[in-house]
């Protein structure tokens, strides 16, 4: 019998999901584990508590280093927000040029530099340093929108993957 090209590649999906050919007896859904490529299937007789779509989006934002290190990256344009309103530190130091020379003291010395801001730059460095932390914010939300995506989809593909089992096995059984 002749098989529409779309039955045989959805009774190949159902194989390399259920790790082996389907032919003998057919397992059945619940009984069939998923496993990536490769990898050796897993059985547990307790899964584990099931975690929400919710609780796997907070792990991820959690713990995805793109959006750790666009969280970091706010944070520095903010600690830069902070420093731009701060008079800058005073240097205060000592200078000794040439001492014990010919049994001299030398040319010795103290000093004491500040910077002197003036015409208003220090409310323009905020001002700069405001509009850095308005774009570490936008740029945290593109890759954090990407692993909105990716979580959610994947969330969907293991809550729908023993109904694509089972739907793969009643096609199979229907080719018979």
């Amino acid at each position: 019998v002749a098989y529409p090209a779309y039955v045989t590649a959805r009774t190949a999906r159902v194989e390399l999901l259920a790790g082996q050919p389907m032919e003998g007896p057919r397992p059945s859904p619940s009984t069939v584990p998923f496993r990536a490529a490769g990898a050796t299937p897993v059985f547990s007789e307790d899964p584990g508590p099931a975690l929400t779509l919710a609780e796997l989006e907070s792990l991820a934002f959690q713990h995805n280093p793109t959006l750790v290190q666009s969280r970091m990256a706010v944070q520095a344009a903010q600690g830069r927000l902070v420093q731009a309103g701060l008079y800058p530190n005073p240097v205060v130091g000592y200078s000794a040029e040439d001492v014990g020379a010919l049994g001299t003291a030398g040319k010795q010395g103290g000093f004491v530099l500040q910077e002197v801001i003036t015409g208003r730059k220090r409310g323009l460095d905020r001002s700069i340093a405001g509009h850095e932390i308005a774009e570490a914010e936008s740029s945290w939300r593109v890759p954090q929108g990407g692993v909105l995506h990716d979580v959610r989809t994947a969330f969907y593909a293991v809550l729908l993957a023993p109904r694509v089992v089972e739907l793969g096995t009643q096609l199979f059984r229907l080719r018979e």
